[in-house]
């Protein structure tokens, strides 16, 4: 729910945003963030970076739905868009 309601307010600033969920998550809808009271985002599936990188490189604002299920290295990549002073907002399950 704090993902799509941050993703609103960057929306609503005009922000350019991306949305990202891994390409494993097939619950709820396949290219949608949604939240348990069924709020939704169309989202980006991927299984790498590599895939959305232009898409990235522009994004203000990044947005990651279920980060637990992509592997270390893409985890290790997250770390390169702070750098770029690109805003992350990660959710997932803490483990």
């Amino acid at each position: 729910t704090e993902l799509l309601e941050q993703l609103s307010t960057a929306r609503e600033k005009e922000y350019k945003t991306i949305v990202l969920k891994p390409i494993i998550d097939t619950r709820f809808d396949l290219h949608a963030v949604v939240t348990h009271d069924q709020n939704k985002a169309n989202a980006i599936r991927i299984n790498q970076l590599s895939e959305v990188q232009k898409e990235i490189n522009i994004a203000e604002y990044i947005f990651i739905d279920e980060v637990q299920f992509f592997n270390k290295s893409f985890i290790k990549e997250i770390k390169n868009w702070k750098a770029k002073k690109q805003t992350l907002y990660i959710g997932g399950i803490r483990q």
